[in-house]
Order: C-alpha cells, then structure tokens, then sequence
C-alpha cells in the first residue's frame, strides 16, 4: 500500500496559514466563520473572492444566491455567470444554468474575452451542446415551420419563437427578477415579480402567465439619456430573423405599468411606431415592406420619451412572422 506524500514543513506552516485565513475571512457581507461576531480587525471575503470560496466548498445554493447578488446591477461578470451556471448545474437546475451560459457566451461575444478565457468559452460551448438538445429540437422545429406559417389567433402562437430572440442584456435589477433573490420585502409575496421569473437565454426575463397569456417575456424600455442606452447606443432592443421569409411581422405586447414606445426596424429603415397602453394587449400586424420574403433581422426598439415621467417594463407575448 501506497504511502501518502506528505508536505514539506514550509508547506506545511502554509497551509495551517491559509487554513486560518478562510476562517477568519467570514463576515455577514459574504461569509461569517461559523456565526462568530464581526470585529474591526476581522478581514473579509467580499465579491469574487466570497464567490469562489462558496463554490470551492460546493456550497451551491449559497454560491448561486451570492452570485444573483453580484448581478443585480451588472450582468457583464463572466466569472460570476460561469460559477452561478455550474453552481446551478450541481443543483440539477439544468435549464436556468444553461440561459446563464448562453448570456455568459452573449458577454464574450459583446465585450471581448482574454485568452485566459478562450478555454473556459470553449468549455461552455461544448456543455451547452450536451445540454441543448431539446432547445434545438426546438429551434429546427421553429424553421422547419416558419415558411408560409398562418396567422390564427394570438392564444394560438406557440413559444417556437423564442428559441430564435435575441436581446440586448439587462441586469437582474433591471428585469425586476426579484424572485431569484428572495423577493422583495416591501411587495406582497403574490406579486408577479416575487412568485414567477426566471431566465431565458435571450437574456429577457422569463414569466409563465401574464394577464391571460401564456409564456411572456419581461423587458425594460429606457430612456435616451438613460446610461445604459447610452452605453448601448440605442434603446433597448429584442430582435429576430425572419427565417420563414414571410411578409408580415405580428407581435403581442403590453406596457407594464406605464406607457412606452415600440419601434420597429428592418432593413435600416423604420417601419412601424406606437404607444404602447399598459391598459390591455396589443396584438399588432406590422408590414414589412421592402424587408418582406427576406431572411432578415427585424429589430424592436423599446423606448420612453425622454419627456414622460415614470416607466417601468414591457411584456412580450409573442414576435413572429406570417403570410396572413
């Protein structure tokens, strides 16, 4: 039988170093050795570093709930996306640790990676291949149907649609996705924002039923002086291809709270323009003029005049394309 190696005295005295490091690297910002009181000499493990640490103990349900903490008002972490994905796919929550990934792919596609970082995209790309297979399926069940697909009615749009979106990014805070993170206290727990909302891999939130509809996707207008459409460049946006070639674009959507207002663009130019009511669905049929039997990127642009006063979310019900 083998013998153990055992560590030199100097690694030795490093690790009884490091061991009392990470106890004494616990507060009740990040982690708190074993409920002992903060002193002001006590350090602290905060941000990153709390994060790993929790993931390294394979404490996953306290690394996801950290990392939604990171994200809430920036979405742009790729090492907080990739230990919030795994930590989620050690839980068996397979579908929401794989939006996560795919945003985490959205980042590096948008910012830039190091290469430090290349094997890690790599990484994720070939988990999410493992693991998207039903989405797929989903997906060339979309295309195959999308050439000359009939308009019935709004109920009847199936959710296809949204294996092809695509949105600018938000930060949790912005999507409201206050049931990640507990809920917010000041709300009753049977508001939507508290009891339904999770994810979607186009990086809008995800909502079961809103208001008599089915599958609904939550997201935030801005302003043009907002920051973040300033770093955008732009108002938010949601887009999709018109992979069937179709001639017209139909859309269900609602403001959420207060008004806002859809623009719609393809092909460079603006097709379509509308308040949006917060007061009922709009079920819109959109011509697609010089852009109709195009595969071509339609763009919704959600905006707020920079002279209303308040604004708060839309609700998207479907944005998919028909011959009727």
């Amino acid at each position: 039988m083998r013998s153990p190696t055992l560590p030199s005295a100097g690694n030795r005295m490093f690790l009884l170093l490091s061991v009392i490091v990470l106890v004494a690297c616990l507060s009740t910002h990040g982690i708190h050795a074993q409920g002992r009181p903060r002193t002001a000499s006590t350090p602290t493990l905060s941000g990153m570093e709390a994060l790993r640490y929790l993931h390294a103990r394979r404490e996953f349900a306290k690394a996801e709930q950290y990392a939604y903490g990171m994200l809430w008002e920036n979405i742009r972490q790729p090492e907080a996306l990739w230990l919030l994905a795994d930590s989620l796919f050690k839980q068996k929550k397979t579908e929401d640790a794989a939006a996560f990934l795919t945003v985490l792919l959205q980042v590096w596609q948008e910012d830039g990676l190091s290469n430090e970082q290349r094997e890690s995209k790599r990484q994720a790309e070939r988990v999410l291949a493992a693991v998207n297979k039903q989405f797929d399926r989903e997906k060339a069940a979309y295309a195959q149907k999308a050439p000359g697909k009939p308009f019935e009615s709004a109920q009847q749009v199936d959710d296809l649609w949204m294996t092809q979106v695509k949105a600018d990014l938000a930060p949790l805070h912005g999507l409201y996705a206050w049931k990640l993170v507990g809920g917010r206290k000041d709300k009753n727990p049977d508001w939507i924002h508290n009891r339904q909302g999770r994810m979607h891999r186009c990086g809008l939130k995800y909502v079961e039923e809103v208001d008599g509809r089915k599958g609904v996707l939550f997201a935030i207008p801005l302003k043009p002086d907002h920051p973040r459409a300033q770093k955008l460049g732009h108002a938010p946006r949601v887009g999709m291809v018109n992979l069937g070639k179709c001639s017209l674009l139909r859309v269900g959507i609602k403001a959420y709270n207060f008004p806002f207002v859809l623009k719609v663009q393809a092909a460079g130019r603006e097709l379509f323009s509308r308040q949006i009511s917060p007061a009922a669905w709009s079920d819109l049929k959109i011509a697609l003029g010089d852009a109709a039997g195009k595969a071509e990127p339609v763009i919704l642009e959600l905006t707020v005049p920079s002279t209303q006063g308040p604004f708060e979310g839309v609700w998207i019900d479907y944005v998919d394309f028909f011959d009727n």
